[in-house]
Formats: structure tokens, sequence, C-alpha cells
């Protein structure tokens, strides 16, 4: 699989960062609706969606926890990428939520971005605050596998990911 780097500005960054939903609460936090817009029906009343908030998990470091990016699977399951001291993946599977560690090296999981491949495959970037590295995690083999995307200088801190419609990743990064 090639995996393709796209060095973009700041601003531009910050604006995919604004983008990306992030929970501001201590807790990793899900929140749902039946419906993502208000509809105008024929009688020209408004259709709207209850929302759900669901507290998914806790804060394994409280100082240095940085935003939380989610994707949607084939199945209409949430899967959740986090860190700050380490990377990790929560997802639902339509019954409970299952937590994992993606990568346990120290001061990672920073500026997380997470994209699933037609296959369901998960695709993690993000930043190793230790080394200023970018780097790439997926489960693509059957068990997580991580490596280092960039190491030149202090890259990575806002990166983001997607996967195209052939399942060709593609990380953008300041």
């Amino acid at each position: 699989m090639k995996i393709e780097k796209v060095k973009f500005g700041k601003a531009l960054a910050f604006a995919v960062l604004c983008a990306t939903l992030a929970f501001l609460s201590i807790s990793i936090g899900c929140v749902s609706a039946e419906s993502s817009f208000t509809q105008q029906n024929n009688n020209n009343s408004a259709l709207s969606a209850s929302w759900t908030t669901e507290a998914v998990d806790a804060s394994k470091d409280f100082t240095n926890f940085y935003q939380r990016a989610i994707a949607i699977d084939s199945n209409d399951h949430p899967h959740i990428a986090y860190g700050g001291d380490h990377l990790y993946h929560a997802y639902h599977d339509g019954t409970e939520w299952h937590y994992e560690t993606v990568d346990s090296s120290t001061r990672v999981g920073w500026y997380a971005s997470i994209a699933l491949d037609s296959s369901g495959n998960v695709h993690i970037s993000y930043y190793n605050r230790s080394n200023g590295d970018l780097k790439y995690a997926t489960d693509a083999s059957g068990a997580w596998v991580t490596s280092t995307i960039d190491s030149a200088g202090s890259v990575g801190r806002y990166s983001s990911i997607a996967i195209d419609s052939n399942d060709k990743v593609h990380i953008s990064l300041s």
C-alpha cells in the first residue's frame, strides 16, 4: 500500500484541524443522531433529530490530551482515535464499546486523524511528540502495525488522513 504525503501551510492545516470532530470534555464522548440535518416536510414544518450523548472512555493522560477524531464504518458504528500518552482506538460494534492501545510508545497519539477503507480497516495518522515525527498506524494486516512516515524536523502536528476509492491512503500535514 502506497501512502502519499502532501504538505500544506499552517492555515489550511488549522482549518482541517478545526473541521475534525473533537470533543472538549475530559472524557471521550460520542454524540449521535438519527438524522444529521433538520429538514422541511411538505407542510413546511421542521423535522429534527434527537441527540444522544454517551461517555466512551476516560482520559488516560489528563495533562496532554489532544483532539479526538471519529470515523463511521459501513455498519454505521463509530471509531475514535485519541491519545497524548499513547495512541488509542475505541470502537462500537453495535452492542458495546471496545478499547485498544494502538501505539504504546510514550507521548504519541497527539493530533490523531482516522479513516476507514472499503474493507473496514482502520488507518490513523498522528504525531509523536517525543521525536517530532509523523506516524501512521493500521490494522489492515489483522494486527496493529505502526510506522514513522516523516521524521525531517518537527512534522505531523496537524495531519489529516483520507482513503480514496482505490483504498489508497493520503495524509496531509503542515
